[in-house]
């Protein structure tokens, strides 16, 4: 599984740099040199004087991987929420699904298809959805109905049933918010989109540390 990682710029009363938590994604950890942890290495070698937070979903890395498959996304939130709501340094301080597999393009594999099918009918089955993160995420563009009434997390936090006020007022709070898109991603497969992102050629999350400094470090860390 690729390093997936979502960084949450937090503004503070403190001098210096803006503060940074990073969140990997499936797959990964907290802290493997050879993914996160050499990134937030990277990160404090960029940003002199910079505190970087790599949560940690668990009590050692190997429930933290463990939990990124098997622990519902709204227990991980929370898990996390009361992680960085204790963290002194961290005062004051959407995502619309996936429906393909990664690396599997449906209009060249018939068999991507195939599967498909089967993870339409079998995602939205209620054990599943509490017992795998992935599923939490499978959005059947064909079937919205199945999709909002089954999802146990994402159409909750896309307002997509009944809208909580709390999420708009919480997003609306936001200074900065910045996404990249990679032009040769392989991982996503749906390529427009109603937002506005930044671009950089390449595949899923490989990006040069010039561009990154450049167009993430510059204008929004510093």
């Amino acid at each position: 599984m690729k390093l997936c990682v979502f960084l949450f710029f937090i503004q503070t009363i403190l001098a210096g740099p803006t503060p940074i938590v990073l969140w990997h994604g499936m797959g990964d950890t907290c802290c493997a040199s050879f993914s996160l942890g050499s990134f937030k290495l990277f990160l404090e070698k960029t940003i002199p004087g910079v505190y970087v937070h790599s949560l940690r979903i668990g009590n050692s890395t190997v429930e933290d991987l463990e939990n990124g498959y098997f622990m519902s996304p709204n227990k991980q939130i929370d898990y996390a929420c009361n992680m960085l709501a204790r963290d002194p340094l961290l005062k004051k301080g959407q995502h619309q699904g996936v429906y393909g597999l990664p690396h599997c393009g449906a209009l060249q594999h018939r068999s991507c298809n195939y599967i498909r099918k089967l993870l339409n009918h079998a995602a939205y089955i209620k054990w599943v959805q509490e017992s795998l993160v992935q599923a939490t995420y499978w959005h059947d563009p064909l079937d919205e109905a199945t999709y909002q009434t089954n999802s146990e997390f994402l159409s909750d936090v896309n307002n997509e049933l009944a809208i909580n006020q709390t999420y708009v007022d919480n997003l609306s709070t936001l200074h900065s918010l910045v996404l990249v898109k990679f032009n040769s991603d392989t991982m996503k497969m749906d390529k427009a989109g109603k937002l506005i992102f930044l671009s950089t050629d390449g595949d899923h999350l490989r990006m040069s540390d010039v561009w990154f400094i450049d167009n993430i470090v510059k204008p929004y860390l510093n």
